[in-house]
């Protein structure tokens, strides 16, 4: 994804918004404002690690103009939706996750195993990137794992024809996507969590259900078959 000359808002300035900030700068973006609903005295980290970073802030609340007037926003995956985030949608303005922004960027031929489910994602990535790593080939591990958020893929030695990109993601994260395709996903389990984000239980399995959303014929789905609401996910 090519973002030189983009105007582009980074939403949530945790580790991830932070790392997307820096990304959307050294890829030629003509502007890059970062903003999050905190005030400027409870973003200390976010300060120190956009230090020297040529971005601008908004922070204490948002600006629906700045949203409406960007190129593309993308959004941390702490954030819930917002009405900014509408009527920048409203005014034609494509609205994406992180893990989407970093898909867009992987290369082509670098093979992507997404993990999620509502329990035992982090083990099962954890061990997957191990296992991946000890092939030899090179290997990313991190999204939703960790400080290795997805976007810090595209510059990692893994981002190659044959690198392994193994990535942790969440309902949050698959929320805002709209192309996210994984060579291998997989899906643990579905029970009741985050309904305050969410509302109901089949808002949030089809959240879950995003991970296989995209892929295609030659692509592998890999699913819990003892779990039933897993099961119901398969059908589409």
């Amino acid at each position: 994804m090519d973002l030189r000359g983009k105007r582009v808002v980074v939403v949530g300035l945790a580790q991830t918004g932070i790392s997307v900030a820096r990304f959307c700068v050294r890829r030629g973006a003509a502007e890059v404002v970062v903003t999050d609903g905190k005030p400027a005295d409870k973003l200390e980290a976010a300060r120190a690690g956009l230090h020297g970073v040529p971005v601008r802030w908004e922070v204490g609340g948002h600006v629906t103009e700045t949203f409406t007037r960007a190129d593309l926003v993308v959004m941390s995956p702490g954030v819930p939706t917002l009405p900014e985030m509408t009527a920048a949608r409203a005014a034609g303005v494509e609205v994406i996750a992180e893990i989407e922004l970093a898909y867009r960027c992987l290369h082509p031929d670098a093979i992507l195993l997404a993990i999620t489910g509502t329990n035992g994602k982090s083990t099962t990535t954890a061990l997957t990137g191990a296992l991946c790593a000890a092939s030899g080939r090179p290997t990313f591990c991190g999204g939703n794992l960790g400080n290795m958020p997805l976007i810090d893929a595209v510059d990692h030695p893994a981002n190659v024809p044959g690198g392994l990109v193994v990535a942790e993601v969440a309902a949050f994260m698959l929320e805002n996507c709209t192309s996210f395709r994984a060579k291998a996903g997989v899906l643990t389990n579905i029970t009741e969590d985050h309904l305050d984000r969410f509302g109901t239980m089949a808002r949030y399995a089809e959240m879950k259900g995003r991970i296989w959303d995209w892929q295609r014929a030659d692509d592998v789905a890999i699913a819990n078959a003892a779990d039933a609401a897993v099961m119901a996910e398969t059908a589409g």
